[in-house]
């Protein structure tokens, strides 16, 4: 799928799963690709690793970041592979969408208060930063969506992310 977060991603998700594919959005992008992905930002394997490693694991359908910003490269690697891009109907409305997602977020205790533990596991620490932040840029532009960062009502943000 081509489509920006907030564009009905999560629909089009279950949709698929519902009819028996398998499904890598987000979630299983951090849990299951995170290293591939890792690797790939940081340029130590080719998109075409990347591929491999989404056939390794019998993916159907790929879904949201970082994904989503490689279609054009994907469909070259998988050209009878179908691209779906989902968009809402207006600007406005995805802007308000995905403040509303990122300011529900930060309201989440663990994002809230606990954003320190990304801090004490090499885990999370490393997704954090060479996964996490890299695809937010690369989307956004900036990084202040995030608690830590949050301005979201700061005109020049919504600028950058719109």
């Amino acid at each position: 799928m081509a489509g920006y977060h907030k564009t009905g991603t999560k629909s089009l998700s279950a949709a698929f799963r519902s009819l028996g594919l398998r499904v890598y959005d987000a979630p299983e992008v951090h849990l299951f690709m995170r290293r591939t992905w890792i690797d790939f930002l940081a340029g130590k394997i080719t998109i075409e690793e990347v591929a491999q490693e989404y056939e390794d694991q019998n993916v159907d359908v790929i879904v949201d970041s970082p994904g989503f910003f490689f279609w054009k490269e994907f469909h070259k690697i998988w050209p009878k592979a179908k691209v779906i891009l989902t968009e809402r109907d207006r600007t406005e409305v995805w802007w308000n969408s995905a403040k509303n997602f990122f300011n529900n977020l930060n309201q989440w205790a663990p994002c809230k208060y606990g954003w320190f533990f990304n801090y004490l596991s090499p885990t999370a620490y490393s997704t954090l930063v060479h996964l996490t932040y890299p695809t937010m840029y690369m989307i956004h532009g900036t990084l202040k969506m995030y608690v830590q960062h949050a301005d979201l009502d700061n005109p020049s943000v919504r600028n950058i992310m719109m």
